[in-house]
């Protein structure tokens, strides 16, 4: 709850600070409430206190010269920012001159002439005002020349006065069933006290100036011992919750709406309600909080730098109080036409991670915030704990790209922030187990580490294995799935693949610069893929030329073989001259997969975009189906992902350049495995690995045409076959 106020705090000094005129005066009120609640909670005699005690009178101080007399509202400002003056006071040596006691009893007192404050405060306020009066009247003997004009029989009438009008004041307290215990005890002392100064005050100059002397000592003595006790003035017995009532005023003076708590009425005009105010511009102040941390750059990268750097930057309480303002706006509206507006405004998860990162950060300059020890259970680092938590709960479904820096601050504020992170990280370990992985490695900056899917726990990791799904632009070795992203994870890890054989495309040498490629292509076609389409020179069954439009029609085969060029830009170099920018090809713009010639009738294939099964999300087919796409030796990047885009649910190809024969064999044993032993796209590449790898492979499971590759493996020099091994990747569930 201190954590929730503080950040109210902060935002409300940002607020502030762009707000001039009779514009400040509502947040200045809501300032001084909140401020003078956190000194309540901190304890009045605690020095931990003082600072919100000075913070509240400050921006009350304020707010009550911008309220039109007469007002309600003015009242009870005036009464709240007295009684603060008078706590303050009270926990000061007393002043013989004292503008603020004098200040402090003018306010308190003229709230008691009205009927603007409740019970609970009207019985505080007679506390304060008679305890300053007795004070006044005691501080000003503390004058010699004072004090001897007294003992001479020339006590000033205000004196007497003042002791006069504070025995008024704590008969009342004395009396009142509903005053705590404490307080009417306090009351009764002081009562004593008061009364023997007062007959002496009253009688000076007719008996024995020592004994007198004497007796007022004996008085000064027991208001000091009180002194150092605070009066008894302690929270909650003689604070109760809602001592200081709600400050709040009827002028349209701020830009939102705030709820009004009216008082007693005065003798005064009603007052016409306010204008609708216009709302807060929630995703302004999230631009403002981007623009304050990046500039203009990569959010996460810059986030991560600073967390990185550990080192609270020059603007950090500028960071806080802006994030703090987004997490903590408010819905503007309960109207169904405003029901937009009201999702805008509700924090999103990115709005908690940076606040946490804004707290954390700010924890790295200071403690306790004013100078003072930092208690663990109430400071920056668990207040930022409980933001990173709040992230957790949205973030990894709304953004999964951003949960690496939500892991690295998770770690930076304490092992439990990383159980709770990891709790929350269903959909992820969800993804993972549906590829058949067992740990996914995150990315940086929260590198070293994995999500167990099994225990859901978040553990050191060195090195990728069999079991590991990796993410980064880096290719995982012979070992694991690779994505590009978490997004894509999440995504693809969600698809279903056709079955390869259903209605396989291939797209073979349409420039005749590959004769290579004919000669395998026909050999794949002739013993796994007797029902293929063939586009390009395939010798044989050829189904069109390879132009850029066959291609494209192509987008929903069950497996598209891709043996042609590509251009430095990325373009598929097809027949006639034609080239094709995969990129254009989204899964809501991809057309039907082939059965057929190329051209005929029977080019009728799966439905939906991009030729999957059903749209995202619909009744019939909640999950949604692609094929498999196979690139050309040496190729991923782009590729890849922009094929993944179409509408592919998997892509195999080359995370760096590898020799044609070399490849030829690997693209064999791949499609050996997918369509004559049933293997999932990720179990064929792992077996071609293996295969590779292995000196004893079998050569008999070849055609004629690779078993010569096959035989020179083992004798050529300087290929490292672990390397090319690893070169083959795959992308995909």
């Amino acid at each position: 709850m201190t954590d929730d106020l503080l950040a109210r705090r902060d935002a409300l000094r940002a607020e502030l600070a762009a707000l001039t005129g009779p514009a400040r005066t509502r947040p200045l009120l809501e300032l001084g409430q909140l401020c003078a609640h956190l000194h309540q909670r901190a304890g009045i005699t605690s020095p931990a206190a003082r600072p919100y005690l000075l913070e509240a009178i400050e921006a009350l101080d304020e707010a009550y010269d911008r309220l039109d007399p007469g007002d309600a509202n003015r009242v009870r400002c005036g009464t709240t920012l007295g009684m603060l003056l008078g706590g303050k006071l009270l926990a000061e040596p007393p002043r013989a001159q004292d503008p603020e006691r004098d200040r402090a009893i003018a306010l308190v007192g003229e709230a008691l002439t009205t009927g603007a404050i409740g019970p609970v405060q009207r019985m505080t306020a007679h506390m304060v005002v008679g305890v300053l009066l007795v004070m006044r009247t005691m501080s000003r003997m503390q004058d010699p020349t004072r004090l001897m004009g007294a003992i001479n029989g020339a006590t000033p009438p205000e004196d007497l006065a003042d002791l006069d009008s504070g025995l008024e004041h704590l008969a009342v307290v004395r009396v009142d069933p509903t005053a705590p215990a404490e307080a009417r005890k306090m009351a009764e002392t002081l009562t004593t006290m008061a009364e023997a100064l007062r007959g002496l005050l009253g009688g000076f100059g007719g008996g024995p100036a020592g004994a007198d002397l004497g007796t007022m000592m004996e008085a000064l003595s027991t208001l000091q011992n009180l002194q150092k006790d605070n009066f008894g003035l302690r929270m909650p017995q003689v604070l109760p919750e809602g001592a200081f009532g709600p400050i709040v005023t009827d002028q349209p003076v701020v830009d939102r709406p705030v709820a009004v708590f009216p008082g007693a009425p005065l003798d005064e005009e009603p007052v016409a309600p306010p204008e609708p105010a216009p709302r807060t511009d929630v995703e302004g102040l999230r631009d403002s909080v981007r623009k304050l941390l990046t500039g203009g750059g990569d959010l996460l990268e810059t986030l991560a730098g600073l967390l990185r750097a550990g080192e609270a930057p020059p603007w950090i309480d500028d960071f806080v109080a802006a994030t703090g303002s987004v997490v903590y706006a408010e819905a503007d509206s309960e109207d169904e036409a405003d029901a937009e507006d009201e999702d805008d405004a509700t924090p999103t998860g990115l709005d908690h991670l940076l606040h946490a990162a804004a707290l954390y950060l700010r924890g790295l300059r200071d403690t306790g915030g004013w100078g003072e020890e930092e208690d663990e259970a109430d400071g920056d680092t668990a207040a930022a704990t409980e933001s990173v938590l709040a992230a957790a709960a949205t973030l990894p479904d709304a953004q999964p790209d951003a949960v690496p820096t939500l892991v690295f601050l998770a770690g930076l504020c304490s092992e439990a922030a990383v159980a709770g992170v990891a709790e929350r990280l269903t959909g992820l370990r969800a993804a993972v187990r549906a590829l058949g992985a067992e740990s996914l490695l995150l990315p940086e900056p929260a590198e070293g580490l994995a999500l167990n899917a099994a225990s859901g726990r978040i553990e050191p990791c060195d090195a990728p294995g069999d079991g590991s799904v990796v993410v980064g632009p880096e290719a995982p070795g012979i070992s694991g799935h690779w994505f590009a992203s978490l997004s894509q994870l999440l995504d693809v890890a969600a698809r279903k693949l056709r079955p390869v054989t259903a209605d396989p495309v291939f797209v073979v040498n349409p420039r005749g610069d590959r004769e290579a490629a004919t000669m395998q292509a026909m050999a794949l076609r002739r013993l796994l893929y007797p029902r293929s389409t063939g586009l390009g020179q395939v010798v044989e069954n050829v189904d069109g030329a390879g132009t850029a439009n066959e291609v494209r029609r192509s987008m929903g085969a069950s497996l598209l073989h891709l043996d042609c060029g590509v251009s430095a830009a990325g373009m598929l170099e097809l027949a006639d001259g034609g080239e094709l920018d995969v990129a254009e090809l989204t899964a809501s713009a991809g057309a039907a997969g082939m059965k057929g010639p190329a051209g005929s009738a029977e080019m009728s294939g799966p439905a939906g975009p991009a030729g999957m099964s059903g749209p995202a999300g619909s009744a019939s087919s909640p999950e949604l189906e692609g094929g498999l796409a196979i690139l050309p030796p040496g190729r991923f990047h782009p590729l890849a992902d922009q094929l993944l885009a179409a509408g592919f649910a998997g892509v195999i190809g080359w995370a760096g350049p590898v020799p044609d024969p070399l490849a030829a064999l690997l693209v064999f044993v791949v499609h050996q495995e997918l369509a004559e032993s049933g293997g999932t796209p990720a179990e064929a590449v792992r077996r071609a690995r293996r295969w590779l790898l292995d000196p004893d492979r079998d050569r008999e499971r070849l055609p004629a045409l690779l078993t010569g590759y096959a035989d020179r493996l083992n004798a050529t020099p300087g290929t490292d076959l672990a390397v090319v091994a690893a070169t083959l990747v795959y992308r995909g569930p």
